[in-house]
């Protein structure tokens, strides 16, 4: 799901605070109970102790404030890989700081709900759109071809306000892959409409839904409509009924983001 990275062998370094071990591999497992991460070195687990010292970083080495420990919902999205600095303290051996492979600004904040969505919210958001008709829009697709409201009656909608610079949003993409796989063939069509990008958005969100294989329908050059539906922060997903009514708004990535947006899509499948 994230940018891959070779598994390198240990590096030791100097430091002030004594010899620092670095570790990259990727993640196996994470027990947030007894605060210890398990990576894969080199096809070998090993596991190591996280405490209140530990600094989360993102992939450009900036700290992550708003990651709290081992609860933190990034552990949801498994098997990525992670940059580990470890240190000895009291004869044992404790993780200085983890580094994960996705860019999340300090701009980045977590919801009321406890989900991780990246901007600060600014004045009515998108949720005011729940209960209303979506109003009349243009998409377009990677090939160029237009999507239009009017070639979209009778489906159920899910479009996700995203961008490639966004780590939530990185993490909410395979629940929309799982979901259109799941349920396109009745009913549900998935738009992953790209914004407030950083570049040329047609070749970003092309190579990276070409990266990852996935299958739904992308589009870019959607700053009008995200602006259009009070898009706040980014993941913001809209879920449309067949009516074309916003049945529900979430924003940002939470651990049980599918089987929120699965519970509200099947009722509307079925209507």
């Amino acid at each position: 799901m994230f940018t891959k990275f070779f598994v390198s062998a240990l590096v030791l370094v100097g430091s002030a605070l004594g010899l620092l071990d670095k570790f990259e591999g990727k993640v196996n497992s994470v027990d947030a109970n007894t605060n210890r991460i398990t990576i894969d070195i080199n096809g070998k687990p090993r596991t190591f102790t996280v405490d209140a010292t530990t600094k989360y970083l993102d992939k450009d080495g900036e700290e992550l404030p708003n990651v709290k420990g081992l609860g933190s919902q990034l552990w949801t999205v498994s098997k990525f890989n992670v940059k580990l600095e470890t240190e000895m303290k009291d004869g044992k051996e404790y993780v200085a700081s983890i580094q994960l492979p996705v860019k999340m600004k300090m701009a980045s904040r977590v919801t009321p709900n406890g989900n991780v969505a990246t901007a600060a919210p600014v004045g009515p958001g998108p949720e005011s759109w729940e209960g209303k008709a979506l109003p009349k829009f243009e998409m377009t697709k990677l090939d160029g071809k237009k999507i239009a409201t009017t070639s979209l009656k009778g489906k159920v909608l899910l479009i996700d306000f995203w961008a490639t610079w966004c780590g939530p949003c990185k993490m909410a993409s395979p629940v929309m892959q799982k979901l259109h796989e799941k349920y396109a063939s009745k009913g549900l069509m998935v738009i992953g409409a790209n914004t407030m990008e950083r570049g040329d958005a047609k070749k970003l969100a092309g190579d990276y839904a070409k990266e990852h294989g996935y299958k739904y329908t992308f589009t870019y050059g959607n700053d009008a409509f995200s602006k259009q539906m009070n898009v706040r922060g980014i993941p913001t997903m809209l879920i449309v009924d067949k009516k074309g009514v916003v049945n529900t708004v979430n924003v940002g990535y939470s651990e049980r983001l599918y089987d929120k947006l699965e519970a509200a899509i099947k009722p509307l499948l079925k209507k």
